[in-house]
């Protein structure tokens, strides 16, 4: 007999500052993606910086603690494609391990972000 699929919840995710590599000259126009499950979202573009503050957060709908949760920051880039500035990702349940509603940083390729997460009610 199969076990019931477990329901999802809400999950908080806030996205608060980085340390980002210079792409263009002396600085970076950084963004981060952020992706849990089918959901995709950004941060504003915090413009010519490598240390960004966005203090962004958002909300996801119907999470289960196996959804794949992504990070992915980009440097803006007006006239060429977006620089990859590096990425990480590993399911909600590893992620909160130990961390739920505690600040964290996090390392995506050669970028820092400082990022937390939490259920809500």
């Amino acid at each position: 007999m199969a076990t019931p699929a477990e329901p999802g919840r809400n999950l908080y995710v806030k996205v608060y500052e980085g340390n980002i590599p210079a792409k263009d000259l002396l600085d970076s126009d950084p963004y981060v993606q952020v992706t849990v499950g089918d959901e995709t979202v950004e941060t504003p573009v915090d413009d010519d910086t490598t240390k960004p503050r966005w203090n962004w957060s958002h909300t996801f709908q119907n999470v289960t603690p196996d959804a794949r949760m992504k990070f992915h920051v980009y440097g803006d880039d007006a006239t060429d494609v977006d620089d990859d500035l590096g990425s990480i990702q590993m399911t909600v349940r590893q992620f909160l391990y130990n961390n739920e509603d505690k600040r964290q940083t996090i390392h995506a390729g050669d970028s820092r972000i400082d990022v937390k997460a939490r259920w809500e009610a």
